[in-house]
């Protein structure tokens, strides 16, 4: 009979996060997306060790082919996923509502990708973000 593993209590490391992006951004190649969208939860902490319960405030990950990701998130939590994610990311955050014209989630995430680009999006993905851009 083997022995069960110890578990592992600590976040991944740089390289281990690096590495995951890098698979990715592997698929995105082979499919020729310029962006890919995460916004389930589960996801988000494998790729940056943020985790979040999703209410009324999305947090959405905007992964470019190339470059650094940028996290789309309300500025009343952008030092909480700055304290916990492990990889370089660029931060886009929104104030809540009621914002100040051009300033909500919708906007902020709008504005951050090219109307042209070939996107890929999760399933979880509600389609009114879909259709934002």
């Amino acid at each position: 009979m083997s022995e069960i593993p110890e578990p592992i209590t600590a976040p991944p490391g740089t390289e281990e996060l690096t590495g995951r992006l890098a698979k990715v951004r592997a698929l995105m190649e082979e499919r020729d997306l310029d962006y890919y969208i995460s916004f389930d939860p589960v996801n988000i902490y494998y790729l940056t060790n943020f985790a979040h319960n999703v209410h009324e405030r999305p947090f959405i990950l905007i992964l470019p082919r190339k470059g650094t990701p940028t996290m789309v998130c309300p500025l009343l939590e952008s030092s909480h996923v700055k304290t916990r994610a492990r990889c370089p990311l660029e931060y886009a955050t929104y104030y809540e509502f009621p914002s100040p014209p051009g300033q909500n989630w919708f906007d902020v995430y709008k504005a951050l990708i090219d109307p042209k680009a070939k996107v890929g999006v999760e399933s979880s993905l509600p389609i009114g973000i879909v259709r934002i851009r």
